[in-house]
């Protein structure tokens, strides 16, 4: 379980530089994470809650989180594309 919340928080890791480098520089900076996770996974629900949420009332519009259930077909395939584009495993 430690594994899969390990790949499910190097996903974010690796998603965000790659999503913010599309920003430019003359727009307010943002800070956009993509969260791939499942309905019913404790861990995505503890990192949702302890962390994603904290820091989104923190930073506030300065900070855009998107997530995707990878129950669904398609969001679980993107995951897996982005797992293997970036050596992620878990």
């Amino acid at each position: 379980m430690r594994t899969r919340l390990l790949a499910i928080l190097l996903s974010v890791t690796i998603i965000v530089p790659f999503w913010a480098s599309t920003v430019s520089a003359a727009e307010d900076p943002v800070v956009r994470f993509v969260v791939f996770e499942a309905q019913d996974c404790d861990h995505c629900l503890a990192v949702r809650e302890e962390v994603l949420i904290p820091l989104s009332a923190e930073y506030g519009e300065q900070l855009e989180i998107r997530y995707f259930d990878i129950g669904a077909t398609e969001n679980y395939e993107v995951m897996v594309e982005l797992e293997k584009a970036y050596g992620v495993s878990g």
